[in-house]
């Protein structure tokens, strides 16, 4: 009798000992941003080691999968996008008000047609127009917020051009380091009805600023690489400010 519980209780440590190198082994293949039951699906593009769909929880913030991707060599930091699909309904929203105001402003015919063509090439792409610093986001409460189903991580390719848009006929140029937004301004010609004075430069990380560029307010101010400058229409203030949010919603090509 005492032989027979010996061996139930050896059979019993062996299989305890397995069962918890097994339950080792399956976390250790488990998705690093995975928590509890899974709920959402989130993923990642482009220019990642191994671009893939992550499975989590309700609770999974965006550092999770911040701190799971590896990018690759090639990849743009800088414009690292977050999309998601709440800001492409406010975005198509948008685009489709930029176009009915467009058919009915009276405006140079030419400043009108240049216009027109750039809000149909201007996406509703869902990026979220926070700036993230992805190497602090873990510390950052207001950038660490939490995913929701279908949240997507774009990472782009590194570009080597700038974009002049706006109030100019639309212009794509290679970008010089050291060269001034005041001198790239300067090598293409506003339409009629364009801001002689400011320009608003969006960087590939979302940010927005206005930059003055006339003899009389010159800031000195440089670009990143993928970097648009919007030469912005006189009294147009609204205009303006939706036609800038969106070339922030773009997502350079990855």
């Amino acid at each position: 009798m005492n032989m027979d519980c010996l061996k139930q209780d050896r059979q019993k440590r062996v299989s305890f000992y397995w069962m918890m190198l097994l339950m080792a082994l399956l976390s250790t293949m488990a998705l690093p941003v995975k928590a509890g039951d899974v709920a959402l699906e989130v993923s990642t593009k482009g220019q990642f080691v191994t671009p893939q769909t992550y499975q989590v929880d309700l609770t999974t913030r965006v550092a999770s999968v911040v701190n799971a991707w590896h990018l690759k060599p090639e990849a743009y930091r800088l414009g690292v996008a977050m999309l998601r699909e709440s800001e492409k309904r406010e975005q198509s929203r948008m685009r489709w008000a930029l176009e009915y105001q467009l058919k009915t402003m009276s405006i140079d015919p030419e400043l009108k047609a240049s216009l027109t063509e750039q809000v149909g090439r201007l996406v509703a792409t869902g990026r979220v127009l926070k700036q993230f610093n992805w190497d602090l986001v873990e510390v950052k409460p207001k950038q660490n917020r939490l995913l929701k189903e279908g949240d997507t991580f774009i990472a782009p390719y590194r570009p080597t051009t700038v974009q002049i848009s706006g109030a100019v006929k639309n212009h794509t140029m290679p970008f010089v380091g050291g060269k001034t937004v005041r001198q790239y301004v300067h090598q293409v010609i506003r339409l009629a009805g364009a801001d002689p004075s400011v320009v608003w430069v969006i960087t590939p990380d979302a940010n927005i600023r206005q930059i003055g560029v006339s003899y009389w307010n010159a800031q000195k101010a440089y670009l990143a690489p993928g970097s648009v400058i919007y030469v912005p229409l006189q009294d147009q203030q609204a205009f303006n400010s939706a036609m800038v949010t969106l070339y922030a919603a773009q997502v350079l090509p990855y």
